[in-house]
């Protein structure tokens, strides 16, 4: 199991090959728009990622084990 922590990250866009990682902190990688690939993610933190408008976000939420978000 991986666990990967970029909170603050603010110039990734891409979290396309983040998939298969267990746990995975986003938190405030205001960049961010497509989350689609994240399904495998066993934790997912994307709190205050304001700019996520992939419209299949709802997979992601019936996936994900543990999905913290807000601040949109």
């Amino acid at each position: 199991m991986y666990d990967l922590d970029l909170k603050y990250c603010e110039n990734i866009t891409d979290v396309s090959m983040l998939g298969n990682v267990h746990t995975l902190n986003l938190m405030c990688c205001k960049n961010i728009t497509d989350v689609s690939m994240l399904g495998n993610v066993h934790t997912l933190d994307i709190r205050n990622c304001k700019n996520i408008t992939d419209v299949s976000f709802s997979a992601i939420v019936r996936n994900v084990h543990t999905l913290n978000y807000g601040g949109w």
